[in-house]
């Protein structure tokens, strides 16, 4: 396990109420992540004063993906199967198009099923003043 991992995993509990009281709308999202030590959120969390989510609905087929990543990810797709709740993927809103962060195996198993959108937590770089951001900084920083 990396520090950052460590890290997470330590602090989450703290974490966790202050996400809810910023986005209460996002709660079965967070809840999700928290469940993962808040990983793939990791950048965000980190600087969230310089960033926004809400949670939306996305059309995967117009996801901007990482090929290496979905290569690897079509690899482990039979331990997912049998997955009912598709539950939230993660996209960074950036130059006008979704770029997923999280979810891909998610992704792949909709687009099996020919299921075309997605619930998601969306991300887009826009300033954040929300007094949290910086208590969640300080739990990184002073648990590095």
């Amino acid at each position: 396990m990396t520090k950052i991992e460590n890290t997470l995993r330590k602090i989450r509990d703290k974490i966790k109420p202050l996400l809810l009281e910023m986005y209460p709308d996002l709660s079965e999202a967070i809840e999700s992540h928290y469940q993962e030590n808040f990983n793939e959120w990791f950048g965000m969390l980190f600087k969230l004063h310089e960033w926004e989510v809400k949670a939306g609905i996305v059309n995967i087929d117009e996801l901007v993906m990482s090929q290496s990543k979905t290569a690897e990810v079509r690899e482990e797709l039979l331990d997912y199967e049998g997955l009912s709740d598709y539950g939230y993927i993660s996209v960074v809103f950036l130059e006008g198009e979704y770029h997923l962060i999280d979810g891909y195996h998610r992704v792949l198993i909709a687009r099996e099923n020919e299921i075309t959108h997605l619930k998601a937590c969306i991300w887009e770089k826009v300033p954040n003043n929300h007094e949290n951001c910086n208590k969640i900084k300080q739990l990184i920083i002073k648990n590095l």
